[in-house]
């Protein structure tokens, strides 16, 4: 799957209006798909309510962002792992 959505990097992260780090993990039976949101500090409650926007606003563009890729996914034939769990979105 993971490869999947690399095919389409570009797009997901025009849509979602952010970079993203995509980690394959060679060797392991994950991958990681991440970001960062600058100036993230829990130890500052000052800036809390900001924060929690920007995560949920965050949260919600990369929703936008991969569900059409995942609706449209059929499944991973160069997928190693054989624990594959059908996507019904």
């Amino acid at each position: 799957m993971f490869d999947y959505f690399y095919e389409h990097k570009e797009e997901i992260e025009e849509s979602a209006e952010v970079i993203l780090d995509w980690d394959k993990l060679k060797n392991k039976k994950a991958c990681t798909i991440c970001t960062c949101i600058s100036n993230l500090n829990f130890n500052d409650q000052s800036n809390y309510r900001n924060l929690m926007n920007k995560a949920i606003d965050l949260v919600v563009a990369l929703r936008e962002a991969f569900t059409p890729f995942l609706k449209m996914y059929t499944g991973d034939k160069s997928c190693t792992n054989n624990h594959k769990k059908e996507v019904n979105p």
